[in-house]
């Protein structure tokens, strides 16, 4: 029995050493559960034996051929039409500002529900302006 506990411990230990939890399972690349990840991700608790992101057989398309599917007018850059986007999304997200500072939509717990509509569309809207910022630092 003594021993019995000295072989978990060192197993934990070296469990831990790996990534795993305190019973030494579910490390990073730990060919016990096929492979694993973190713990509390994909592993043996689950049922899914570390297999979550596997596609055995399953065909994916290569770069090329994706890039062959879409259409060639959408790889055309226009400074014109982006800039109209760009001033179409800036525009309705200072119109969903207005509404809201405006006084349209009273400051009452009647109105609670005309509030979560125009939180839900102003986020919306908003996000798009984000959205749009955020690509542009791409580059």
């Amino acid at each position: 029995r003594a021993a019995a506990r000295g072989a978990a411990r060192a197993a934990s230990r070296a469990g831990r050493r790996r990534g795993g939890d305190k019973h030494g399972r579910g490390g990073f690349f730990d060919p016990a559960d096929g492979g694993g990840g973190a713990p509390g991700r994909a592993g043996d608790d689950d049922g899914l034996n570390g297999q979550a992101i596997r596609a055995a057989g399953t065909q994916f398309p290569s770069r090329k051929e994706v890039i062959a599917a879409i259409p060639k007018e959408c790889f055309k850059k226009d400074t014109v039409k982006s800039l109209a986007y760009a001033a179409t999304s800036l525009a309705m997200t200072l119109a969903c500002g207005a509404v809201g500072l405006s006084g349209v939509i009273p400051y009452t717990w009647a109105a609670a529900p005309l509030w979560l509509l125009y939180g839900a569309v102003t986020g919306c809207v908003a996000t798009g302006c984000w959205v749009a910022a955020h690509e542009c630092g791409h580059g």
